[in-house]
């Protein structure tokens, strides 16, 4: 099986792939060239070509902090998608296919988190209970599990890992 089949993960939720990595790759891009244009403003006020005005530089300054920063959390997120496809990768290399049930949890219990779900199945004769982890503010509640849940449905199993990922 190709990680490219797999849509989420128990663990971390959605897995990304395909546009949305490119986007992070054309973000970056763009975001590089705020710093590399003024680079060559500098070069150029340097061989006095022209003057900058105090407005001029406060603009160019907060454009390039602004960018960085946008460029950066690019680097991260791609970073983490980069360590989270691995990981997919090794779980892909003794995964079955198992039918599982499915279950919303935030909605049977609210001690549980927005759209924290539960993946009962059997392996080997044996029962397993899988919860997924709680999403937060920052990490973002993982929607994806609504397009899993309340139904039968394949999912696929790495035994060694312990880990469910959905098709």
């Amino acid at each position: 099986m190709d990680s490219s089949e797999i849509k989420a993960t128990l663990r971390y939720g959605r897995f990304v792939q395909g546009w949305r990595v490119k986007l992070l790759y054309i973000a970056i891009a763009v975001c590089s060239l705020m710093p590399i244009s003024t680079i060559v403003m500098l070069i150029s006020v340097f061989l006095n070509a022209f003057s900058w005005e105090s407005e001029m530089l406060f603009g160019v300054l907060f454009g390039n902090a602004f960018c960085i920063l946008i460029g950066v959390v690019c680097i991260v997120s791609l970073q983490r998608h980069n360590k989270v496809k691995k990981e997919v990768e090794k779980w892909l290399t003794d995964a079955v296919l198992l039918k599982a049930e499915i279950t919303r949890m935030d909605i049977v219990d609210r001690t549980y988190k927005p759209y924290q779900i539960k993946v009962e199945f059997y392996y080997n004769g044996k029962k397993f209970i899988h919860t997924s982890n709680p999403g937060n503010f920052f990490t973002g509640y993982r929607k994806i599990f609504l397009n899993f849940t309340g139904k039968t449905r394949v999912i696929v199993y790495s035994p060694e890992f312990d880990q469910v990922l959905f098709k």
